[in-house]
């Protein structure tokens, strides 16, 4: 009986993210295009792709699942794999969410400080890719660690600038709607950004407990 490969749960992890950056990049063009008439006549069919997308990705970590189910042996402990699976699958999660909130909630413009925030989510995403990509290694490098911290870094300049948002948001609509609609669609930003910094924590546990 020919051997059982080894399952790359790392190469896993990357796969995953890989996701939530493509979801991430169709945001952006969500963003730069946005207009009535976008929103209107195109928005749904890329929401639809994006759905696809994340189904996609949720097929990854329903395959970590299922191997860790039959798996006698794993590089790492076996909560810590699911764990980081499961956090790369909140933030893509979040991200489709804050998307599809966007054709929910009729938003037929965008507030030009979206821009900023998904801007910076982009670069958080690339970060956490990035932290991914070491993790195999963790043993050994000497990186691993400052680009958790910068991925904190990041969450918290979005946490400020969602801060600052709200605040501006506030001060200036004068619309009960309007105020209502984006100050979800800025609750779900902050949630994008809260889910790449719970990834990391859980990359940082899965280095102490396994090093």
């Amino acid at each position: 009986m020919a051997k059982k490969k080894e399952v790359d749960y790392y190469a896993l992890f990357v796969e995953a993210i890989d996701y939530s950056i493509i979801l991430g990049d169709m945001l952006s063009d969500i963003i730069k295009q946005y207009s009535p008439q976008f929103s209107e006549n195109s928005l749904p069919e890329i929401l639809n792709v994006m759905h696809k997308k994340e189904h996609e990705a949720d097929e990854i970590y329903s395959k970590i699942v299922y191997e860790l189910n039959i798996a006698f042996i794993t590089p790492i402990e076996r909560e810590d794999i699911l764990e980081i699976a499961k956090r790369i699958d909140d933030v893509t999660d979040a991200i489709e969410e804050l998307a599809f909130a966007f054709n929910m909630y009729n938003i037929k413009r965008m507030n030009q400080n979206i821009n900023v925030f998904v801007s910076l989510l982009c670069k958080c995403l690339a970060k956490a890719r990035n932290v991914l990509e070491e993790f195999k290694s963790f043993k050994k490098s000497t990186t691993i660690r400052k680009s958790i911290d910068e991925l904190n870094e990041m969450e918290y300049e979005g946490d400020n600038l969602y801060r600052s948002t709200v605040k501006e948001l506030f001060a200036g609509e004068k619309d009960p709607i309007e105020l209502q609609k984006w100050r979800i669609i800025y609750e779900l930003l902050e949630e994008c950004f809260d889910q790449c910094q719970e990834l990391g924590r859980s990359v940082e546990n899965a280095i102490i407990k396994n090093s």
